[in-house]
């Protein structure tokens, strides 16, 4: 029955679940600290309950032998903690979803799922420290749950993402610094409520990518999303639905070149600072509210576009470079960003003055003679006969 056996810290040896036992209940070993025996499963066990060996710290043993084909459910909590249980956890044909926590701090070396899984809970693999190998995430799972593989920290092969996954959680692979490969977000990422959840990969430095386009069924990218990611490389996409880029999302990433979506209205503080390769940025959207530092410490941008009907950017300036290293698009000028530090604003010419090709730098008035009704102009029209003006 359920806790049958729990705290039960005078159990020592080994735990022989024998064939004629199909089910075993809720946390009935759990907190047998003192249990350091092997375990062993009988061939008709189908499910291992909410907790059921939670804690068990010194229990030995080897996953692939503990987790045999007639296992329908791995309950929240079943393994948490089993430190001393090893090998391979080859996810059974019969378990669709990997319930939260239930091999946490557990001593997992490889993982394999099948490809009818379709979920893996929060905190599912958090701190097997002992996990390494490739990461298959097959086309069947829809959702990796916050903190999924926080702490596993010695994760060292290929993290491949199925093209149904439409929840990537908050710190799913946060500090996974030696898993690789090549990251591509599938199309189906959404919010629903999260789709791509703070600090999802931050810290994962061997991730590489010659360009990364953010889904457009995504709403916001979470805060530190990409935190310290120097391996993405490249060009930077943002999806067509992005409202939010969140605090340091794409900080100190390796991106040269950026294109913002017309779509984004929010970018958050320091979401693109220390991104030292960058040299190009696009912007798309007519109006964005910039956070504190959003584009600060980067290095020496060649190229800013924003549209010819912008009407302006709210809070601090969207392009933070020095000097004249940023060159703004023609019908734009820079000037000053007034806030005493030697950065550069880009904005839409106003009427009667211009920018071109050969003199962008700044606006210039249209001269006498000539004149120019809209923003953003290139150039500026000659007066009609018997009219001028005065430049």
């Amino acid at each position: 029955g359920n806790a049958a056996f729990k705290d039960c810290t005078a159990f020592r040896g080994d735990l022989d679940i024998p064939d004629t036992v199909t089910d075993i209940g809720i946390t009935s070993f759990a907190g047998c600290l003192n249990l350091d025996g092997t375990l062993t499963v009988g061939s008709n066990l189908t499910r291992f309950n909410i907790g059921v060996f939670a804690g068990c710290s010194k229990l030995t043993g080897d996953f692939e032998n503990i987790l045999g084909d007639n296992i329908e459910l791995i309950a929240k909590s079943a393994f948490s903690g089993c430190a001393s249980l090893r090998g391979n956890v080859r996810i059974p044909k019969g378990v669709l979803n990997i319930e939260p926590e239930s091999f946490r701090s557990s001593g997992v070396t490889k993982l394999t799922l099948h490809d009818q899984v379709t979920s893996i809970g929060s905190l599912a693999f958090y701190d097997c420290r002992n996990l390494v190998g490739d990461i298959y995430i097959p086309n069947s799972v829809v959702s990796i749950d916050r903190l999924s593989f926080y702490g596993a920290t010695k994760l060292d092969g290929t993290l491949t993402l199925g093209n149904s996954l439409q929840t990537i959680g908050d710190q799913a692979f946060d500090g996974c610094g030696n898993l690789k490969g090549v990251l591509r977000l599938p199309a189906s990422l959404e919010d629903n409520p999260q789709g791509l959840g703070a600090f999802s990969f931050r810290g994962c430095v061997s991730l590489t990518a010659d360009s990364l386009v953010i889904p457009d069924k995504l709403y916001r990218i979470g805060q530190g999303a990409f935190y310290g990611c120097t391996g993405l490389r490249g060009n930077l996409t943002i999806g067509e639905n992005v409202e939010t880029i969140g605090i340091s999302a794409f900080f100190q990433t390796s991106f040269s070149e950026v294109k913002i979506s017309s779509s984004v209205a929010v970018i958050g503080n320091e979401a693109m600072a220390n991104m030292q390769s960058l040299k190009v940025i696009d912007v798309y959207a007519k109006s964005i509210a910039v956070g504190f530092n959003a584009f600060s410490n980067m290095g020496d941008v060649v190229k800013v576009t924003i549209p010819d009907d912008a009407q302006g950017f709210i809070g601090l300036p969207l392009v933070s470079c020095a000097g004249t290293s940023c060159g703004c698009s023609q019908g734009n000028g820079g000037s000053d960003s007034g806030h005493g530090d030697n950065r550069t604003v880009c904005a839409p010419c106003t009427p009667g003055s211009f920018s071109n090709e050969v003199s962008r730098d700044s606006c210039h008035l249209c001269g006498s003679g000539r004149y120019g009704t809209n923003k953003a102009l290139q150039s500026c029209d000659l007066c009609s006969e018997g009219k001028t003006t005065v430049g």
